[in-house]
């Protein structure tokens, strides 16, 4: 029996099983909608857990999703309000610029959307990783796309995929949301290594 529970295809079992009820409890917490940015929170929380070592388990899920509910259901607000501001802008664009100013104005507010996709990738991961008031953490959260690109860009694909496979595959939805946030926090937390890595390398320089 106990050869049984230590196999690799039970522990793949039980991986399956655990990202299988985080991906069930997930959407039914996003069904009001308001409590996604809390929802989402709680997932990479809970995958951060796993990353780990830690108990994988839904009863951290709710207990994350209260402890950072605060926090990332203001995020939430922020990022509705600027989504809202950009949509009304795209709106004006549309009805009252032509010709070369409306390309402009147009390809300035995509790459707003784009940095705004961008630091959405890391607000998540950041948020569960680190203490850090709400303007702290959008600032961090900003640093990182800009200066970890190749990692924003592979979140971005990562993301697309996701939404592909949704599409063509709907019964994907069963799994597809955990397994993406695990690619994407395992992404980003390299990110976070590599800098706590060269912060730690440079203060052993000070005190050398």
């Amino acid at each position: 029996m106990n050869n049984v529970l230590d196999s690799g295809f039970y522990r793949f079992l039980e991986k399956l099983t655990n990202y299988f009820l985080l991906n069930i409890i997930w959407i039914i917490s996003i069904l009001p909608i308001i409590t996604f940015f809390p929802a989402t929170a709680a997932l990479f929380a809970v995958i951060r857990d796993g990353k780990k070592g830690e108990d994988f388990t839904i009863n951290n899920y709710f207990k994350h999703f209260a402890k950072n509910f605060k926090q990332s259901f203001t995020i939430g607000i922020i990022f509705f309000v600027v989504t809202s501001i950009l949509y009304i802008d795209l709106v004006f664009i549309s009805q009252y610029e032509t010709g070369m100013m409306y390309l402009i104005m147009l390809s300035l507010l995509f790459l707003l959307v784009l940095l705004l996709l961008f630091i959405s990738v890391f607000i998540f991961p950041i948020l569960v990783s680190y203490n850090l008031s709400i303007l702290k953490l959008i600032k961090q959260a900003f640093y990182y796309s800009i200066m970890f690109f190749p990692t924003s860009f592979c979140c971005m694909i990562i993301l697309l995929l996701a939404g592909c496979l949704i599409i063509y595959f709907p019964f994907s939805v069963l799994l597809i949301f955990s397994y993406t946030a695990l690619l994407i926090f395992s992404l980003c937390n390299r990110t976070f290594y590599k800098v706590e890595q060269k912060i730690k390398d440079q203060e052993r320089a000070l005190i050398g």
